[in-house]
């Protein structure tokens, strides 16, 4: 085999350990990059100049992986295109998104006050006299309410929470007044909602006892119900970010989080 006749000719080789000991250190890299191989955030990693080609490379810390550290090419008209798609489905995703939230919130507290106010009023019924006032809460009173049923609260109260933390991971990059301008216009929402329905029954309260004792019983339950449901709602949107991170260090390995880093690198209310 004949030789070759000068060193541009020869095979490449592998840098040995002590070429790779020469590698200097030119800057780190800045923005998100995610490993290639294992998804590691390369973030903050030392761009190192190697002696071998003399190439600016960026070295994954968890799997070793060489990643170059220029930017990925540019994205072409039709990908620009998905992407304005992709933007309005989320902007869709997020108005549906809301709505069930406030729905979640008003429907299930609703549900349960007025089945605890229909118990007390079907109790009522069967036991008063004729001639007495058909109104089942001054009769019997609110020692007589079956509180049992209300227990059942906790599943809103638990959703809500959980509404609370998963609106926090969506709304990561916001501030902690965007925030609460979040949190007021909920309260708006919600409590002008039982306001609106407050009143229309109190105009017709007197038509029916049941009507009667959902103006003066039921609201006041739902309203409280739904004020709990607020308050917890705001809470997962205070300590959202915590709670995600608890359950993403639970459930994925530490490789396996890179899609997820924004969750402790953005600042915020949840921080």
């Amino acid at each position: 085999m004949p030789e070759p006749q000068n060193q541009s000719d020869a095979p490449p080789t592998l840098p040995s350990s002590a070429e790779s000991a020469r590698e200097e250190r030119v800057s780190s890299l800045v923005g998100d990059r995610f490993c290639t191989d294992c998804g590691y955030n390369l973030m903050g990693q030392p761009v190192l100049r190697e002696p071998h080609y003399n190439m600016l490379i960026v070295r994954c810390p968890e799997c070793g992986t060489i990643a170059a550290p220029q930017e990925y090419p540019l994205a072409g008209r039709w990908t620009n295109r998905f992407v304005s798609a992709g933007a309005v489905l989320l902007l869709l995703f997020s108005v549906a998104f809301f709505g069930a939230t406030n729905l979640l919130m008003l429907g299930p507290p609703a549900g349960f006050a007025s089945g605890a106010t229909w118990r007390m009023n079907n109790q009522y019924m069967y036991t008063a006299m004729p001639g007495q006032p058909a109104t089942a809460l001054n009769e019997l009173g609110w020692s007589q309410v079956e509180w049992p049923i209300l227990l059942w609260l906790w599943i809103p109260f638990t959703l809500s929470f959980l509404l609370g933390v998963t609106w926090r991971v969506l709304l990561s990059h916001w501030p902690a007044k965007r925030l609460l301008n979040f949190i007021l216009i909920e309260a708006l929402v919600l409590f002008g909602w039982i306001g609106v329905t407050w009143t229309a029954s109190f105009r017709e309260y007197q038509s029916t006892s049941y009507n009667e004792d959902w103006v003066f019983f039921g609201i006041p339950i739902w309203l409280g119900a739904v004020a709990i449901c607020w308050l917890l709602l705001s809470i997962g949107l205070r300590f959202g970010k915590p709670v995600a991170r608890g359950i993403l260090c639970a459930l994925l390995a530490p490789r396996l989080r890179g899609p997820f880093q924004f969750l402790w690198e953005k600042e915020g209310i949840g921080n």
